[in-house]
């Protein structure tokens, strides 16, 4: 099926979808039409429209492409269609113009209130390395430039083609190309030197194993984070996969918080304490969310496990106002995660594993969605969720990384239906409680391929 975009008001040729299309003014944006298509691929933007000018043509593609990919879900999404008379009165409503300043769009195509698809599935961001790939990681200085990058790819793709067997709706590049500090955050960053080994190398495993780096100047980003070459990488690799995937996944990339970050480094004369050393890395952080924005990507998460972490102890307003300082860039321009963790260095946490101590103020957080790990804590405050979902969606770890249980389908499906009694499916994700990097590969894999197995039960069945 071909859906295609017919002239330059935007009509849309989807009688053939069986698409109702409804003339009535859509106040109170007084667009000329509404058009519903029934069974929408996501919820991005249910804050903020997204301009779709229909004189770009690579945006008018995307825009096709999702149509079709609606058809294959079950949800729904409204358009409105816009002419340039209506400008002033979008601005009025303190919403960016759809319009481009050079004059050349006389009308657009703006998708808007998406309602997300109910039950939707997805991970936080890492993936187990293939074995391999841990090898190479440890002996990277036998490998050029050229060999890294090979490796990069390779792994990206098998943690997309296994996200893809799972069939779930929203991926990551599996964090595969974060196997080394000097290729990971704290290597793009200047003005500091890295903690060349671990201060602890024997017992048992925990985060103080860890190193912590120094600052020795201005600390500075020049060349960006690396989060802008992961998600091309990761688009690239995913195009591959396209012809065999029956609907697009979406397509979502992680970005450390400066508050978690500053976490490894040490405070100095300069910067006087962890929340100098915040304040810093926050603008850069911001530039790396831009660049993402620039990009065209579709979901970010940015993590601050610290937060959740510390948040008993802490003041939580203050953690508010760094958050939603740092993700003001991209928020209302795509779809914003973020995830309340409690740490899961070598499969162990690090913080106060309750989420009372960061309620209600971390309802304030600028972002579409929250993820709270229920699994390994026994579902204990479920009850949370209800108060999120009327914030924002609500995604819900239901999968334990920590753990080798591999959680049967029935099993997952009565935890979604414990859900449902909390939050309207439609305000619903279910994730893992956490990335799954710690937890080998084939466990990950048949984790994955269960909680969407059960997920889609439930949902046929709503």
């Amino acid at each position: 099926m071909v859906v295609s975009l017919v002239d330059a008001l935007g009509v849309l040729d989807l009688a053939q979808l069986g698409v109702v299309v409804n003339t009535t003014v859509a106040q109170p944006l007084h667009a000329a039409f509404r058009i519903t298509i029934n069974k929408a691929h996501d919820q991005r933007h249910r804050h903020s429209p997204v301009p779709i000018p229909l004189s770009q043509k690579t945006r008018a593609k995307r825009c096709e492409e999702r149509a079709v990919t609606c058809l294959k879900n079950e949800c729904s999404v409204n358009f409105i269609f816009l002419d340039r008379s209506k400008s002033k009165t979008w601005r009025a409503r303190g919403l960016p113009s759809p319009f481009k300043r050079d004059g050349q769009t006389d009308a657009c195509l703006v998708q808007l209130d998406m309602d997300s698809c109910p039950l939707r599935t997805s991970v936080i961001g890492s993936y187990p390395f293939p074995g391999w790939l841990l090898f190479a990681s440890t002996h990277l200085n036998q490998f050029g430039s050229h060999d890294i990058a090979e490796l990069q790819d390779d792994a990206t793709a098998i943690a997309v083609g296994d996200q893809l067997a799972a069939g779930l709706d929203v991926i990551t590049d599996g964090e595969q190309t974060r196997f080394d500090f000097n290729l990971s955050f704290y290597g793009h960053l200047q003005g500091i030197e890295l903690e060349p080994d671990s201060p602890r190398r024997f017992g048992p495993p925990a985060h103080d194993q860890r190193g912590k780096h120094k600052i020795t100047g201005q600390i500075t980003a020049p060349h960006g984070l690396g989060c802008v070459a992961e998600f091309e990488r990761l688009k690239r690799v995913a195009a591959v996969f396209a012809p065999s995937v029956p609907a697009a996944p979406t397509l979502k990339v992680s970005v450390p918080g400066p508050f978690t970050m500053a976490g490894r480094l040490l405070p100095n004369a300069q910067y006087a304490d962890r929340y100098a050393i915040t304040e810093a890395l926050l603008p850069l952080i911001r530039r790396e969310l831009e660049l993402l924005i620039e990009s065209g990507v579709e979901e970010i998460c940015v993590d601050e496990p610290s937060m959740s972490c510390y948040a008993y102890k802490s003041d939580t307003a203050r953690f508010v106002d760094i958050f939603n300082r740092t993700v003001e860039p991209a928020y209302g321009k795509t779809r914003l995660c973020t995830h309340l963790c409690f740490g899961n260095y070598k499969g162990h946490a690090v913080g106060y594993r309750q989420y009372a101590p960061l309620f209600p103020a971390f309802l304030d957080l600028h972002v579409d969605e929250m993820h709270v790990e229920m699994a390994s804590r026994e579902y204990a405050e479920l009850e949370v969720i209800a108060a999120i979902a009327e914030r924002m969606d609500a995604a819900v770890g239901i999968i334990d990384v920590k753990s080798y249980f591999i959680e049967p389908v029935d099993f997952l499906a009565e935890r979604v239906r414990q859900c449902l009694d909390h939050a309207p499916a439609d305000r619903l994700v279910f994730t893992p409680d956490c990335g799954l990097s710690q937890t080998a590969r084939w466990a990950a894999k048949q984790k994955l391929a269960n909680m969407v197995e059960a997920v889609r039960s439930v949902r046929s069945n709503l």
